[in-house]
């Protein structure tokens, strides 16, 4: 069964004068922008790369450089010993003192000298310490001393100096004080009775000798 449809025509000029004409734009394309859809999985694979090649690269870097390794310094440097007495004189007595080495702080700096070694020269006789917090007169005074601590510090120059604690002179402090029998010094050195009453004789046959090479 067919209807008909009325479609209503008007003859009115104003209505299709009024009318807007519709334009379409076919060169207008519009279009969505569509992100890559990436699993959790793959994310996952992801960074756990990266991490691992970062952890890969620093573990070179330390390999390579070994910032933590630690060697003491005593065993890449250069040491210089000096008998202060024999090194160099100051004042013309044919004695070298600690002025004379002094003078020749900078000769040791230009050697790349990185640490000085100093033989006893503490205040002594006949090769027995008597004051280890004294210098030898021969050498000098304590003034002299602190002077070379002085110089060597601004040059960089580390200082040792041997320390003889197992002999000493009958005139050192402690000797004094373990002869009268203070019981802080009886340990500082060993003492036996004479082989008589009589007369005083060593303990020991023990000689004492000193041998020179020159």
């Amino acid at each position: 069964m067919v209807v008909p449809i009325n479609i209503p025509v008007t003859t009115d000029t104003k209505l299709f004068n009024n009318a807007k004409p519709v334009v379409r734009n076919t060169n207008v394309v519009l279009k969505k922008k569509v992100r890559p859809v990436v699993s959790s999985e793959r994310r996952a694979c992801l960074i756990l790369s990266l991490i691992t090649f970062t952890a890969m690269c620093v573990f070179a870097t330390v390999l390579y450089f070994n910032p933590f390794s630690y060697e003491p310094w005593y065993k890449t440097a250069t040491l210089y010993q000096v008998d202060v007495k024999t090194f160099q004189d100051s004042d013309g007595d044919g004695i070298g003192d600690l002025k004379g080495l002094i003078s020749k702080v900078d000769y040791l700096e230009r050697q790349n000298i990185k640490a000085l070694i100093l033989s006893s020269f503490y205040k002594s006789e006949n090769d027995g310490i008597i004051d280890h917090k004294d210098v030898c007169y021969t050498c000098g005074v304590m003034d002299d001393f602190r002077e070379l601590i002085k110089q060597l510090k601004k040059r960089g120059i580390r200082l040792i100096i041997d320390f003889y604690p197992n002999h000493t002179s009958d005139k050192h402090p402690w000797f004094e004080a373990s002869i009268k029998g203070l019981k802080s010094y009886d340990g500082y050195y060993v003492w036996s009775y004479s082989v008589s009453d009589d007369e005083r004789k060593p303990p020991n046959n023990w000689v004492k000798i000193y041998h020179f090479v020159i």
